[in-house]
């Protein structure tokens, strides 16, 4: 998934937390897009889910600011998630 308006004061643990408590999804990893001078972080972050059920609740929640900041955030699914076909149970 991809995530934008991030405040530059969030961190990766901050937006673990956020979707594994608040949201109810399982994180694999969060990867926080850095400036290549300054190493500071863009406002934008690659999140990768355990299952791919969680990818629509995490999308749910774009919009809506999250605990550790006062705007909302926008979030996408990746192209990864757009190519990936769930099976029929």
């Amino acid at each position: 998934m991809f995530v934008t308006q991030l405040v530059l004061r969030a961190t990766e643990k901050d937006i673990r937390s956020y979707f594994r408590k608040k949201v109810g999804c399982k994180v694999n990893e969060v990867i926080l897009l850095k400036d290549k001078r300054t190493g500071n972080h863009k406002g934008c972050a690659y999140i990768e889910m355990g299952r791919m059920e969680d990818v629509n609740k995490a999308v749910a929640v774009a919009g809506q600011p999250p605990d550790f900041q006062r705007f909302p955030i926008l979030v996408k699914a990746s192209e990864a998630e757009k190519n990936y076909v769930v099976p029929a149970s």
